[in-house]
């Protein structure tokens, strides 16, 4: 019997996603396969940029990438005031 790796994958948005995609692609060393930057559509139609990360969920916990995800973002801040290095 071989070990295949626990496929996973999660979708993250927050800002512009090109300065979010850094917090998981930082921390590969424990699990992640992937990330992809695109854009996904919120129900009033609005597009939002997001992260579509792949992981090994044998190796990392979804709770894990939520940490890295909150360490990047500043929550008391708009999308319009710009999160990440967006903000200038």
């Amino acid at each position: 019997a071989t070990d295949a790796p626990a496929e996973a994958s999660a979708l993250f948005t927050a800002g512009d996603a090109r300065f979010l995609q850094p917090a998981f692609d930082d921390i590969r060393y424990l699990g992640v396969r992937s990330t992809v930057v695109g854009f996904v559509r919120a129900a009033d139609g609005a597009e939002l940029p997001a992260v579509l990360v792949s992981y090994d969920s044998a190796k990392l916990t979804y709770k894990r990438l939520l940490g890295a995800f909150w360490r990047g973002i500043d929550p008391t801040r708009s999308a319009a005031q710009g999160q990440f290095g967006s903000a200038g």
